[in-house]
């Protein structure tokens, strides 16, 4: 649950600190990165955001701690945890950090490693397809909220982060959405810079209506060969079908 007020926060926030035992000069540096991350264009705060999530790998903070651990560093301001000071490598560390390009080089290839082949993708998204459908609307409303503040038209992309730091409810954990995700680049249904391409839905939808899974091409082969055996189709006929069949199955 989120906590109503800024008491709350602090109160929790503080428990974590004293829980994953998080260094003083981390509780800066997070806070710093926190408050330049709310005042940075996009590109920069996803460096930022990068550098947030080192920081939960650091002290193993679990899923759901860390968003409350964000949302706390977010509402709490640095003095009210310890005495202010500043952070002098901070800009170092964030110039240090991989670009936008490299960090979209690394998401294609992590996807690329988890679906060997763009069968394996479409496998996935026709089996999870009302999940996808529901991800992608979910994130795409949120990208519209983010739009009426910003006063902008921003383009939607799908992040598991956003699930890890609560920015984001109403969809699966932060395996599923990233499972999701990389499918969705895979299937290259998402644009150089990592945000998903126009008329998406319609795109997917094309994909797998002439799209077959494994299982689903076997099933068909049986239903072929039964119709064979009871002599409705011919060899030729059913030999046609077998062929067309076999690219789909594994």
């Amino acid at each position: 649950m989120f906590f109503p007020n800024k008491q709350d926060k602090l109160s929790k926030l503080k428990k974590l600190i004293e829980k994953y035992k998080v260094s003083e000069e981390d509780i800066k540096t997070i806070s710093e990165l926190v408050i330049q991350k709310k005042e940075s264009g996009f590109i920069q705060a996803e460096k930022i955001k990068l550098k947030l999530v080192k920081f939960k790998s650091k002290y193993s903070i679990s899923f759901l701690d860390y968003g409350h651990f964000i949302i706390g560093f977010e509402s709490v301001p640095l003095e009210e945890l310890i005495d202010d000071g500043g952070i002098d490598e901070l800009d170092v560390e964030l110039e240090n950090t991989k670009s936008l390009e490299e960090l979209h080089k690394d998401s294609i290839n992590s996807a690329n490693e988890k679906f060997k082949s763009k069968d394996e993708a479409l496998t996935f998204a026709k089996v999870n397809f009302n999940d996808i459908i529901n991800t992608i609307n979910v994130f795409t409303v949120q990208s519209r909220k983010h739009d009426h503040i910003l006063k902008k038209v921003s383009k939607v992309s799908i992040s598991g982060a956003a699930v890890v730091t609560g920015r984001v409810s109403g969809v699966g954990g932060f395996q599923t959405v990233t499972n999701i995700s990389d499918c969705l680049i895979v299937l290259g249904l998402k644009d150089n810079e990592g945000y998903l391409v126009d008329n998406i839905i319609e795109e997917l939808e094309s994909m797998l209506s002439s799209f077959l899974t494994s299982d689903e091409a076997i099933q068909e082969l049986k239903k072929a060969k039964e119709k064979l055996d009871l002599e409705l189709i011919t060899q030729e006929e059913y030999d046609k079908i077998k062929e067309e069949l076999k690219q789909y199955i594994s």
